[in-house]
């Protein structure tokens, strides 16, 4: 998943759009170890991998991001961030082809919203192609104003929504790939291997969602 470069949100503002068994008499939480013919309990707690991610989730998910279909109100987001990040020059013309083309390489798209400044609004867009068995999400772009938090927001909010109801597959270089391990912390992603020789010989990561 390629992702375009962020500014702050301050240089955007000119373009900003309007278990176990229980084989003891103790307590299950508890281990008897015997030493020198001695008793000591040693409290003991279990905690599994899905149980922290878990957590994990609610946190992140605790300011409400939130993933919705495209529609033609979110053009001028898309228009502030070619003026910013593609070509500041660019005529509205040369921009709503840019778009339409953009557009036209997928089948499906979403808008990613988090909190900002500004209130909640989008912070970028996730497009990819749809195969029968499985969806392909092959483009992001993040819009100026989106920090490091949005991005982790967004993100998670986007697999942990869309998991149950689609398998999501795709694969990022390897300088991305401590984003999403970071974001398979939640529990919404795993990853499943490597595609080799795909970029100028370094192998590429691949992720898959993880259903709930």
């Amino acid at each position: 998943m390629a992702a375009q470069a962020t500014t702050t949100m301050e240089k955007a503002t000119d373009h900003s759009p309007n278990e176990l068994p229980a084989s003891s008499t103790e307590s299950p939480d508890k281990v008897t170890l015997s030493k020198s013919g001695q008793k000591s309990v040693v409290p003991l707690t279990l905690k599994s991998r899905k149980s922290g991610s878990g957590s994990r989730l609610k946190r992140t998910l605790a300011r409400y991001p939130n993933v919705r279909k495209i529609d033609d109100d979110d053009t001028r987001y898309f228009w502030a961030m070619h003026r910013k990040e593609v070509d500041e020059a660019v005529t509205p013309e040369e921009f709503r082809l840019w778009f339409s083309d953009l557009k036209a390489q997928f089948d499906k798209g979403w808008i990613v919203e988090a909190p900002t400044s500004r209130g909640i609004m989008p912070v970028g867009s996730v497009f990819g192609v749809s195969t029968g068995h499985y969806f392909e999400a092959s483009h992001v772009i993040w819009f100026p104003w989106a920090t490091a938090r949005n991005k982790l927001e967004a993100t998670v909010s986007f697999f942990n929504k869309l998991r149950n109801e689609m398998l999501i597959l795709f694969h990022c270089p390897k300088e991305e790939r401590r984003f999403f391990e970071k974001v398979s912390d939640h529990g919404v992603l795993r990853k499943v291997g490597h595609i080799h020789d795909l970029y100028d010989g370094e192998p590429a990561v691949q992720f898959q969602t993880r259903a709930k």
